[in-house]
């Protein structure tokens, strides 16, 4: 992997799709794990479904390509996508009707 101070303009183009995908994946992992706990399961159940919501698909179209899962070699997707999910669960339990953070939660 390239430094960032070495990249050259060929490599912008990567760097954005990679920014983008972890941006979906995050939002993916959020999605998950917030349908999950609405749905009234618990903290556990809901991170791994946030987990695999954020990864599922991918791992789907590779695995009918044939080809290995791109969070083997790429295992930041799924460290990000837990985190997220946690995250996403702390918020839940922590933000209450009427408080900021609720607020700011209702638009993720």
């Amino acid at each position: 992997m390239k430094q960032i101070h070495k990249l050259t303009p060929n490599d912008i183009p990567i760097a954005i799709s990679l920014i983008l995908n972890y941006i979906a994946t995050i939002v993916f992992a959020i999605s998950g794990t917030r349908l999950t706990l609405a749905a009234g399961y618990s903290s556990v159940i809901a991170v791994a479904s946030g987990v695999v919501t954020a990864n599922g698909g991918g791992t789907i179209r590779d695995v009918i390509m044939k080809k290995k899962p791109y969070w083997i070699d790429q295992p930041g997707f799924i460290l990000v996508s837990v985190l997220a999910a946690i995250a996403a669960t702390l918020i839940t339990y922590g933000a209450a009707p009427g408080s900021a953070m609720y607020g700011i939660y209702g638009y993720l």
